[in-house]
């Protein structure tokens, strides 16, 4: 009977080869990610788009009988509208705002107008602000100047904040028409995350499942989170802009601001309730606060239905992502930073769901 012969330790010509082809690989894949790094942002939030729409997509093949080039350019279409309209919208106030700023100190020059009668009465800090508000009117400059470092942090705050929500929409403006290009090719896409996915797995059945676990996830924390602040939005916005509320873009902004970051936007809305009841008749004011009380409190009736069917997501975790997004990638990272943490808890739970059986 032959003996069995057993593989020796690896020749130093073999180890040296295996380590030259490790570091060429590792070369070409720093080299890779440095000219890549500018564009990661974009190709992330890309992604995330085009999986958030892919159902629609095919929707739109399948009961409106698109061809696949027809249905992802209408869904970039679409796409690009309900982003820019709202803009528009919100920058036409903007304007509308300052420029009546303008032509008040051009008229009276730079002194605070009368103080409303309704300011005092406002409970436990309205004495307060009747006081600052007659010091301001006795001498304005003065007091420019008095807070003039914390007016330059505001202002600096202001305009670092704007260039960030600026920068954040034109890149939700590129990724949208790029997703509308992710979509065309959805097939070889698939392909080859599946491929991907397999190489890393070992097991295609396996790899096909966490594809369809990350792009469930991916759905319901982005509509949960971004479908839900944005419909808060425009339902606020509605009213805003309907009764006249001279800083209704500010304040819709804000309100979509506040959904993201998974504030109470009641915060918000409760101070133009108060505006509107001194200011509107008594009608107009019961309807708005009815209205505003119901739109700041949609989300406690859509977000349990678009971002928990079927997910366990922690809302902790939701609320460490949307901050440590917003610290890391700016205004992108508000909706790429709790989408890629949930993907990973979600992975991880499965992981050890599997270790366990």
């Amino acid at each position: 009977m032959p003996a069995s012969t057993s593989p020796g330790p690896p020749s130093t010509q073999k180890i040296v080869d295996i380590a030259l082809r490790l570091a060429l690989i590792a070369i070409l894949a720093y080299a890779c990610y440095r000219i890549a790094r500018p564009f990661l942002g974009l190709v992330l939030w890309t992604t995330l788009l085009a999986v958030m729409l892919s159902p629609m997509h095919l929707w739109l093949k399948r009961r409106a009988r698109l061809g696949n080039a027809v249905s992802a350019v209408v869904i970039g279409l679409v796409g690009v509208l309900l982003v820019l309209v709202p803009i528009l919208f919100v920058t036409d106030s903007l304007l509308r705002t300052a420029l009546r700023v303008v032509a008040y100190v051009n008229e009276h020059g730079l002194v605070m107008p009368a103080r409303p009668l309704w300011l005092e009465r406002i409970p436990l800090v309205g004495h307060t602000l009747r006081v600052r508000w007659d010091a301001a009117a006795a001498d304005l400059p003065a007091m420019l100047q008095q807070y003039r470092p914390q007016i330059r942090q505001g202002a600096d705050w202001l305009g670092g904040f704007a260039g960030g929500l600026a920068g954040g929409l034109a890149t939700t403006l590129i990724s949208l028409a790029f997703a509308s290009v992710l979509l065309a090719y959805g097939e070889q896409t698939y392909r080859f995350a599946g491929a991907l996915a397999a190489r890393i797995t070992g097991d295609r059945p396996r790899a096909r499942s966490l594809i369809q676990l990350t792009a469930s996830t991916i759905r319901a924390v982005v509509q949960g989170i971004v479908g839900v602040a944005f419909i808060q939005t425009v339902l606020l916005g509605i009213g805003f802009f309907m009764v006249g509320i001279s800083f209704a873009g500010v304040l819709s902004l804000l309100a979509f601001v506040f959904g993201i970051l998974q504030l109470p936007v009641v915060l918000l809305a409760l101070p133009a309730v108060v505006y509107v009841a001194f200011n509107e008749p008594t009608g107009i004011a019961v309807a708005f606060g009815l209205w505003t009380v119901l739109a700041a409190a949609s989300d406690n009736l859509l977000k349990p239905f678009m971002l928990a069917r079927g997910l366990d997501v922690p809302m902790p975790l939701i609320l460490v992502g949307v901050i440590g997004g917003l610290v890391v990638d700016g205004m992108i990272g508000l909706f790429t930073g709790p989408v890629t943490l949930a993907v990973g808890y979600v992975l991880f739970d499965e992981w050890l769901r599997e270790e366990a059986a």
